[in-house]
């Protein structure tokens, strides 16, 4: 029979739980397969010290341990540790343990959590409105990585700026035809941007993101005939340079924003 922890090697958000279990695999010969994983230990194996970091239980340094038996659950700290991470999580039996082949007086299974403060969301920003009042709908948008990292810096990557479109694409208003003039960027070119963490009082915000994009923005153009013969090129658009973003990291919901009223957003976790 082999014993593990379950997971053996895991990461971990801080102040998040996870369960940790003692896990059995029966290695009887049973040609090419190994029997399923036994959850339910034997009695004599339920006398059991647990540790973290050398601490039995934990603490609040490293991470706790609460629970009995063959399942534990470990708590991350509140803030990732200073040293000694990934935290090692020792199972020390207390007591002999025989088998049919050997005795094993210090019998102890050990796995790691690596303590993470990193956390990864996808930005979706688009505009849908109408740019000259014609009714023309004008639609364009971007998606982008933002990381929160461990060491509260923000990087922002895999920035996708889409082709803009316009429904319809010419609209008859009295004698004139007003028609869009397709172009490969929009009111959205997002070309970078950075972010921080806000402070409350001295110490960081463990909720709120603020993040600053950059937008080189191409305003829509469209040209005018009428059938007098009069002929116009307009271009409209809050031509934007820059995006100021405030945003809830529990619950992804956008708290601020210092930009124009026609930008929408929407923030999805993705580690």
């Amino acid at each position: 029979m082999f014993l593990y922890i379950d997971p053996y090697s895991s990461t971990l958000e801080v102040a998040k739980s996870r369960t940790l279990s003692i896990k059995a695999v029966d290695l009887k010969d049973t040609g090419s397969l190994v029997l399923p994983l036994i959850s339910v230990l034997p009695q004599k194996l339920l006398n059991q010290t647990w540790l973290v970091n050398g601490a039995p239980n934990g603490n609040e340094t490293f991470g706790t341990i609460s629970g009995s038996g063959a399942s534990r659950m470990f708590t991350a700290p509140s803030k990732i540790p200073e040293q000694d991470n990934p935290a090692l999580i020792k199972v020390r039996f207390n007591g002999p343990f025989t088998t049919k082949l050997k005795t094993y007086k210090n019998l102890e299974l050990k796995a790691k959590i690596e303590i993470t403060d990193e956390r990864k969301f996808l930005f979706k920003l688009w505009y849908n409105y109408d740019v000259l009042g014609t009714g023309q709908i004008y639609w364009d948008s971007v998606r982008l990585n933002v990381t929160k990292n461990n060491d509260n810096s923000v990087t922002i990557d895999n920035i996708q700026n889409f082709t803009p479109k316009e429904t319809p694409k010419s609209i008859v208003q009295g004698e004139c035809t007003i028609t869009w003039v397709p172009k490969n960027l929009g009111l959205l070119n997002i070309t970078g941007g950075d972010g921080y963490i806000p402070y409350n009082g001295r110490q960081p915000s463990a909720d709120t993101l603020a993040v600053n994009l950059l937008n080189n923005a191409i305003d829509p153009v469209f040209t005018v005939i009428c059938t007098t013969g009069y002929t116009n090129t307009l271009s409209g658009g809050p031509n934007m340079p820059s995006y100021h973003i405030f945003f809830n990291m529990q619950n992804w919901i956008t708290v601020k924003s210092l930009g124009d009223n026609w930008l929408n957003y929407r923030v999805t976790r993705l580690k």
